[in-house]
């Protein structure tokens, strides 16, 4: 139940005990700072709950066309902005459309507070957005900016043609168990799937295949089945190649009082192992010099993973760089090509100049961010150019909404766990590098070197050691670096 003075509201929960998440403003309110346990589910509930709401806000807003319906596209923008204040795109068309009302007023509201929630990161609005907003003030709108602004909201889920961005059919047996039993935990799991499968940029998801035009067929298909025994519900994945080819295959088994969160961890699992099987096959398909953002970023994948050669990083970079210029929407690459400029290129040249590759790295961070604000993946890279900045608070802030966010990614959470360590949050990068190895399906010799981090950090030197005492391929100097002040803490001088 939830007190306000002369009201009280009964819809906070469900009869079975979730979350009601028609609730309007902020959930609980009125009970910040009551314990640690309890800030913490506080603040993982409201996560959950405000991102469930803004994917379902921005699919309305993507089926309605704001020149036609300007009051109703205003009404989910600020849906999306209240919840979300840092969303650029959804920010320009409500800009674009208080000018055409002459509403220049709230235009500049909009213009202000988005500009204001990117300062507290320490980031500017980007320049699209501010010279639209000067424009508008001038009195020399575009009525086009409205149709680009709305383009711009709707390519967090609508990839353009040009990606080489696979295309996944996923299609549920429903017919298959004729009891009612363990029904509504299925759709539970399918819907969080789907909602991941939509989160996630390196792919496109698809439920209804009659929708599907012939130039946009689908080329794999993910075929879900269900069964129960006892009180389990067994859920089979399998995924196909449309020429029959059978990918990958996995169970997950869920009680039927399993908790929200023991459902989306095994969405997660999930996804991070099917991925991986689909981007090997699309790489083994690939012949000749690939001419999609996503098939240059699946060959710089692959350079950084089995580091062919010894200057093997400016070749990971370059394309990285081809990606962005083919698709400069596509997030992947960005992610990546920040990482290398922020570390990744000292693996093949210790001892280069940093500063300038960490500056384009910050700059190219900020514009990721302003692609898509809901990426954790772009909240991870800024936070990481704070730290290289020494703005250790922001970034912690940046980090934090990222874990907000659940990234899948196993390389990007074992990047974010470091950050967490590096701030001093041992435990919590301690969880998250456990997590990122469960899901790893490369087990990169880098982690090696992170858990002898944290172990020398949290003062366990033994247990420090027992993580360096095998070089980096990449970079092997890293591992001396932790592998000389552990000896050197056990009294072995000598050795350090």
């Amino acid at each position: 139940m939830h007190v306000i003075p002369d009201h009280s509201e009964f819809d906070l929960w469900n009869q079975d005990g979730s979350v009601n998440e028609d609730t309007e403003g902020t959930f609980l309110e009125d009970l910040d700072y009551v314990s640690p346990n309890f800030d913490t589910w506080l603040r993982d509930t409201r996560g959950s709950i405000a991102r469930r709401q803004i994917s379902r806000v921005e699919r309305l807003l993507a089926g309605l066309d704001p020149d036609q319906s300007p009051d109703e596209a205003l009404h989910l923008a600020s849906k999306i902005l209240m919840l979300d204040p840092t969303n650029e795109p959804v920010a320009r068309m409500a800009m674009s459309i208080y000018v055409r009302q002459d509403k220049l007023g709230q235009a500049r509201g909009v213009y202000e507070q988005v500009r204001e929630s990117l300062r507290t990161d320490d980031l500017d609005v980007s320049e699209k957005t501010r010279v639209l907003f000067e424009s508008l003030r001038s009195g020399n709108s575009d009525p086009s900016e409205t149709l680009a602004a709305r383009s711009q909201a709707r390519t967090a889920f609508v990839p353009s043609a040009d990606r080489g961005i696979p295309i996944v059919e996923v299609i549920s047996n429903s017919d298959d168990i004729v009891a009612m039993e363990g029904t509504e935990l299925f759709e539970d799991f399918f819907d969080r799937l789907i909602s991941r499968m939509i989160e996630m940029p390196e792919l496109h998801v698809r439920t209804n295949p009659e929708m599907t035009s012939r130039d946009q067929a689908s080329e794999y298909q993910l075929k879900i089945t269900r069964s129960i025994r006892q009180s389990e519900l067994k859920i089979g994945l399998r995924l196909n190649s449309m020429d029959g080819q059978s990918l990958w295959s996995e169970r997950s088994i869920l009680s039927f009082d399993a908790e929200d969160n023991d459902v989306q961890v095994q969405v997660d699992s999930l996804v991070t192992q099917m991925l991986p099987v689909l981007e090997e096959h699309i790489f083994r398909g690939i012949s000749g010099e690939p001419t999609t953002a996503y098939g240059q970023y699946l060959v710089a994948k692959r350079l950084f993973i089995t580091a062919p050669t010894e200057n093997y990083m400016e070749d990971v970079v370059g394309r990285l760089h081809r990606a962005t210029e083919i698709d400069p929407d596509f997030l992947p690459a960005y992610t990546n090509l920040i990482m290398s400029y922020n570390t990744g290129m000292f693996m093949s040249r210790p001892g280069s100049e940093h500063t300038e590759l960490r500056e384009k790295a910050y700059q190219i961070a900020q514009r990721l961010l302003q692609l898509n604000s809901k990426y954790a993946n772009s909240h991870i890279a800024v936070g990481w150019c704070l730290l290289w900045r020494g703005k250790f608070d922001s970034a912690e802030r940046s980090l934090r909404r990222a874990i907000e966010l659940k990234p899948y990614d196993p390389h990007r959470l074992n990047v974010l766990a470091t950050a967490l360590v590096y701030l001093g949050h041992h435990d919590d990068g301690e969880r998250l590098y456990t997590m990122a190895k469960e899901r790893l399906v490369h087990d990169l010799d880098f982690q090696g070197s992170d858990y002898g981090e944290l172990y020398y950090l949290k003062r366990e030197f033994e247990r420090a050691l027992s993580w360096l005492e095998t070089p980096e391929l990449r970079n092997p100097y890293r591992t001396l670096f932790w592998r000389a002040p552990t000896y050197a803490q056990l009294g072995k001088l000598t050795e350090a």
